[in-house]
Formats: structure tokens, C-alpha cells, sequence
């Protein structure tokens, strides 16, 4: 069994950007849960969490020329606090809080808040998970809480028994052979052609914060777009991203030409590995490119993306997993006073972490990585739990002003079918 790895191209990029960039990249989710967690369960639970996962044991370790993975991390060491709760809406301070502080990697690659209801507040608890990068991607998320909630089950029913560790797994890069990947991050021809998106205001890097905007599709209308989208033969992601794309244009009045990134899930291409119960960072990115014109009907543009979308899966044509040494210090020097990457939209997809001996309901569920190299106009992360579309739009402040994200949020919310 591994416990002590090189990290691979793709996890020393984000490593290296959470280092140089104030926790860049820092993903961070808040779950509230129906009711109050007993803390001592809690506790242990993180715990068996901790020793099922070599990753949430490991910190990194910089050598010269290579960072590594170092499964030495102490469980004592981890941050984990319990708070209770001064008011119902004190997750909203603790996330942004966590979005803006850095990890320190060389101790510890997680940490978790835990606010816990009081008496005189609401009876739900919050709990505010911080991961870095290189150990999570999206669908980890829903790993650590599905293995998080499984642990709390069985140590709150005596039904613990053996926890066997999982293997510290390769990198990505190591676990997929066949990729062909972009060759330039930024295409200078492409990137010259987009419509610009300025900052607002401007800010040093160490003056920048993540800051949120959130809001929820209910069930009712999740349905009917669900039905919008199997009428129309059109994937849920394909009408996200349109809908994003429509959203830009009617907020610069006029044609723009603008570039749409779109996380992809690795794993169904690594090779020999069955790696689905892991947390890990196994995404790559794929960038489309679309022309959208006043009025332009969703359908039109959610075909437009698919079509692109599905060319790039089937060439594999996914961005590079491969960075030369001085492309961090060019993207971070980059002082162009404009968003060079356009809008992201990443799907989580359904996300169902709760079993049935489980006795606390999700009330919620927000994530979001921190942004603070100025490099997305807009960064929207969805997921699906308990039949509910919860859309966390991230941004950079003071690069954006809140009073345009919320308009811009109200503007997509609207443009869903």
C-alpha cells in the first residue's frame, strides 16, 4: 500500500495556484442537515472517515523540483470545530470565511465547521466542508458525504466493525493513456476573438474574496425542466449551459462571442481502476466556444453546445493534464484587468448521500471552489438533492459587485425552461 506518492501534473497546478494565490481552488460546500448531530458521533465518524481515506491522511510535501503526497498527516491535527449556531443564516459568514483561508498543506489537506443548533435558534445543523483540490473534485463532495453520514450510522447503531483503507491511488495523469489533450491553455486565436469581460474594480491578489450568490430550483420547477429537457431530447447540462450563455448576452444587450467551460468526471476513462469510491481530483475541462445572438432561443443554444461538447468527448479532447514550470507564474502575472477564461459551469449531477437507516434529512446542499485569480467571469456549481437544483454562482470580489451577480443569478433563474 502507497503512502507517499508524487503528485501528478494536474494536482501540482492546483497545489501550486492554492499556494501562490491565497487558496485558490479551495472547494468549499455547506450541508445542512434536518435536526441536531450528536458530537461525539460526529467525532468519531470524521475519524473512521479519516482512516477509510489514505488522501484525507496525506499533506504535501515539496522536494526541489516535485511535490509528493505524504500520508502523515495526525487526526489531531485537522481542523474540526463545533459551533453553536448565533443565528439560522451563520452558514453563510462561515462558508465565506472559508473560502478566503487557506489551508496549511503541510499539516493538513481538509478541515471541517460544524455549527450545531442552540436552543433559542433553529433546530438544523450545518456542516462546512473545506478540501483542497488536489484530493476533491466535484463528485468527491458527494463521496465524503455519503461515507460521512454511512460512518455516523453505524457508530450511532453500535455497527462499526473493520474499516478497511482504501489504496492511495495514482494520479490521473497515470491512470489515462489516451487523451488528446489541448495544447495551449489559453488559445491565443481564440482568446483574441471573445467578447472582453473587464474587472469592475481591480484588486491585489491578497485583497481578493470568493463571494457567493445562492439560489434554489424547487421541485415543481425542477420537473418541468426535466420535462422541457426530455421533450426536447436535450441533456439537463446542455440547458444549464444554455441558458448560462443567454444569460451573458442579455446582460451586454448585444451579440457576444464568448468561451463556456465545462468540468468533465475522468474516471469512466482511467484505465484498470475502479476508482468511483475515491476522493481525488479526476476532472479535466472542456472549452466551447459559442456566438449568441439576441433572442436566441435556449433550444438552439443548448444544441450548439451539445454538439461541441459531445466532438470534444469523442476525440477526448480535453485540456491539457500536462504544465510547463513557469505556466503558473505567467497565468498569475497575467494583469490584463479582464477575465480571460469566460464563464464555467460545473453539474454535480444527483447526489444522494443519505441512506434509509439515516434519520436526518438534507435540507441543502452549496459548493463552490475559491477564485480569487480573477480568472472566471462567473463560476456556476449545481447540484441535485432531494429533487431540488441548488445553484451556488461564485465570483471574485471586488472584481464583480455583489448587486450584478444577484441580477445576473435572477436573469438565469428566470431564462430556465
Amino acid at each position: 500500500m502507497f503512502q507517499r506518492r508524487k503528485l501528478g501534473s494536474w494536482e501540482s497546478l492546483h497545489a501550486l495556484l492554492h499556494d501562490r494565490a491565497y487558496g485558490h481552488g479551495l472547494i468549499v460546500g455547506v450541508v445542512s442537515l434536518t435536526g441536531s448531530l450528536d458530537q461525539k458521533i460526529l467525532k468519531q465518524a470524521l475519524q473512521l472517515l479519516y482512516q477509510r481515506h489514505p488522501i484525507l491522511r496525506a499533506v504535501h510535501q515539496n522536494e526541489i523540483t516535485q511535490m509528493y503526497f505524504n500520508c502523515v498527516a495526525k487526526f489531531e491535527d485537522i481542523p474540526i470545530s463545533f459551533t453553536e449556531k448565533d443565528s439560522p443564516e451563520q452558514w453563510k459568514l462561515v462558508i465565506r470565511q472559508a473560502l478566503d483561508q487557506p489551508l496549511n498543506t503541510e499539516k493538513y489537506l481538509w478541515r471541517i465547521n460544524i455549527l450545531l443548533p442552540s436552543d433559542c435558534h433553529d433546530h438544523n445543523t450545518e456542516i462546512i466542508i473545506s478540501l483542497s483540490h488536489t484530493i476533491a473534485d466535484g463528485i468527491s463532495m458527494g463521496v465524503f458525504l455519503q461515507d460521512l453520514l454511512m460512518f455516523y450510522t453505524k457508530v450511532k447503531n453500535n455497527h462499526v466493525g473493520t474499516v478497511p483503507s482504501l489504496r492511495l491511488s495514482p494520479p490521473v495523469d497515470k491512470l489515462i493513456t489516451a487523451l488528446k489533450t489541448s495544447a495551449e491553455f489559453f488559445p491565443k486565436a481564440q482568446q483574441a476573438a471573445l467578447t472582453p469581460w473587464a474587472y469592475i474594480n481591480d484588486a491585489p491578489l491578497q485583497q481578493r474574496k470568493t463571494n457567493l450568490v445562492l439560489r434554489t430550483l424547487k421541485s415543481e420547477n425542477l420537473n418541468q425542466l426535466l420535462h422541457f429537457c426530455q421533450s426536447k431530447k436535450l441533456f439537463l447540462q446542455s440547458v444549464l449551459s444554455a441558458a448560462m450563455l443567454q444569460t451573458a448576452q442579455a446582460l451586454r444587450d448585444r451579440g457576444i462571442y464568448v468561451a463556456l467551460q465545462t468540468p468533465v468526471n475522468l474516471r469512466r476513462y482511467c484505465q484498470h481502476q475502479s476508482i468511483n469510491d475515491f476522493l481525488g481530483c479526476y476532472v479535466s475541462i472542456i472549452t466551447s466556444y459559442h456566438h449568441v445572438i439576441p433572442n436566441q432561443s435556449i433550444e438552439s443554444l443548448a444544441v450548439d453546445f451539445r454538439k461541441q461538447f459531445r466532438s470534444n468527448i469523442k476525440h477526448k479532447h480535453f485540456l491539457s493534464l500536462k504544465f510547463e514550470p513557469d505556466f503558473i507564474q505567467e497565468l498569475l502575472q497575467q494583469r490584463t484587468s479582464q477575465f480571460n477564461l469566460g464563464f464555467g459551469i460545473t453539474n454535480a449531477g444527483h447526489i444522494n448521500v443519505v441512506n434509509s437507516d439515516f434519520e436526518h434529512k438534507i435540507r441543502f446542499l452549496y459548493a463552490c471552489p475559491s477564485r480569487k485569480a480573477g480568472d472566471f467571469v462567473i463560476l456556476l456549481c449545481v447540484a441535485i438533492v432531494n429533487h431540488e437544483l441548488f445553484c451556488t454562482f461564485s465570483y471574485t470580489h471586488p472584481l464583480l459587485e455583489e448587486s450584478w451577480v444577484e441580477y445576473f443569478a435572477d436573469t438565469f433563474m428566470a431564462a430556465l425552461p
